[in-house]
């Protein structure tokens, strides 16, 4: 009877061991795919500040041919009036597009940011549901130092 019972409870003990080993799985697996993840928003991230970089060089060149452009017809034409109308015109024309440039960008900024917030979301949820499943206090303790450092690691990889 004793050796009964001290079978039962190896096979219990050898049971959680397996039960934790594949709860350590599935947060690696979970884990790793979420750092790909956050890695690929980066990529994406800095690619289209690149983006923006690049098109605030073009505008900002683009800035200084028109007022070198406008000195020049000052400077032929005197006070014409109709020329610098013109001339204005084109920047006015240049801070509008600007400005829809920046809202395009802004837009797809946001979109990225709601994926990555959808995709978060998601692997919160499945630390809940691995937080359900643990069987005791030490494993539902593991879980959540995983998920403080999940979310530690999206802040620091959002900040850059």
């Amino acid at each position: 009877r004793v050796q009964c019972a001290e079978d039962t409870l190896s096979h219990r003990q050898a049971s959680t061991r397996e039960q934790f080993e594949l709860l350590e799985g599935l947060l690696g697996d979970a884990r790793a795919e979420r750092a790909k993840e956050v890695q690929a928003a980066q990529g994406r991230m800095d690619e289209l500040h690149e983006m923006i970089v690049e098109e605030t060089a073009a505008c900002q060149k683009q800035q200084a041919l028109l007022r070198e452009r406008m000195s020049f017809l000052e400077a032929k034409t005197g006070d014409n009036s109709e020329e610098r109308a013109a001339g204005r015109q084109q920047q006015a024309q240049m801070k509008e597009q600007m400005d829809v440039l920046e809202v395009h960008l802004g837009e797809a900024l946001q979109g990225h940011t709601a994926q990555i917030q959808e995709r978060w979301a998601v692997l919160e949820q499945r630390l809940g549901a691995l937080e359900r499943l643990a069987s005791s206090d030490f494993e539902r303790a593991e879980l959540q130092n995983m998920r403080v450092g999940l979310e530690e690691e999206l802040r620091a990889a959002l900040l850059e």
